[in-house]
Parts: C-alpha cells; structure tokens; sequence
C-alpha cells in the first residue's frame, strides 16, 4: 500500500537490495511500485528545437535529472515494526465493535517472525482538486437532497384510492 515501509530483497544488479524507503505509489495493473530512494536512474531531457512558449523554469534547455523508477512488487518485502526488518505477512480477521455496539469483521496485517500487527497507513486525499465544481456539475448538498417520492410515483394510483374512500364514505 501506498505509505507502506519496504526493503528490497531482490534487485536487478544487487545496488539496491537491502535499502528500505516508503512506497511513494502503487501501479496495480503493472504490479510495480516506486519506493522513496530505490532503483534510481537518470533521466535526460532532449533540447526543444522549436520552444513555442519559452518558459522562466528553463524547460527548453534540456538536461537530466535523477528519478526513481518502478520495482516489481515481488523484489520487496514488508518491514516488521519490531525487529525493523523484513517479514512475510499473515491476513487475519479481527472482530471490532462499533460505537453504536454493532460487530464488524476487519482485516488486519501480521508479521509471520514476531506476530506483531502492521498498521496501514492513513490515506491521504486531495480534497482541494475535489471542490472546484464545472459548469454541469451537481452540487454536494443538492445531489443529497431527497427528491424521490413513492407517492408521485403512480398519480393514477392516488386517484383510484381517493374515489374508493369516497365511494365507502358515501355508502
């Protein structure tokens, strides 16, 4: 996961392996991830013959620059929280109660060596991107608004049971 403490245990020329860092992010489909530090390669920028809009950064210059590059999932380990190395895990389920005193069955994380419990780490999320509304966007409190009612939903309904309590009315 991502925020996850990891080591590589296995590295494609052996200068990586040992290192541990933070997975900075997760490719799920290609089963890789980049961890903070690991398999870092040079990257070169080619010099932009036609700079349309030159900018101040100096983008059109060109260069290099250092930046990490995927590992696959498999050459990595979890780090145990006590020992501070690397650990198989166990998926275990765990009973919790709820403040309204309903049970529920999570799914914890334990190291095989020492049985201790790995956290998952908090997730983080960019509200900011989340607030700006487009032009046919629903807003948040208009799209929780109940607007459905089961008694509109057949008005030829309504008028059958309205004649028949005035017909027993009548009667």
């Amino acid at each position: 996961l991502k925020g996850d403490t990891v080591e590589v245990i296995q590295s494609f020329n052996n200068k990586d392996k040992g290192k541990q860092g933070k997975v900075l992010k997760v490719f799920r489909k290609k089963n890789k991830l980049i961890v903070e530090g690991v398999n870092v390669t040079k990257r070169h920028v080619k010099k932009q013959q036609r700079a349309t809009q030159p900018s101040s950064k100096g983008d059109d210059m060109g260069g290099y620059w250092y930046a990490p590059s995927p590992v696959h999932y498999s050459n990595v380990s979890l780090i145990d929280p006590i020992s501070k190395k690397p650990t198989k895990i166990v998926t275990k389920y765990e009973e919790v109660t709820n403040p309204d005193n309903t049970k529920k069955m999570v799914k914890i994380r334990v190291s095989r060596s020492s049985g201790a419990v790995i956290e998952k780490p908090p997730v983080s999320i960019n509200l900011e991107k989340r607030k700006r509304l487009g032009p046919k966007d629903t807003a948040p409190l208009d799209a929780l608004k109940k607007t459905f009612n089961p008694e509109t939903l057949n008005p030829l309904k309504n008028i059958c049971i309205e004649h028949r309590t005035a017909k027993l009315d009548e009667e």
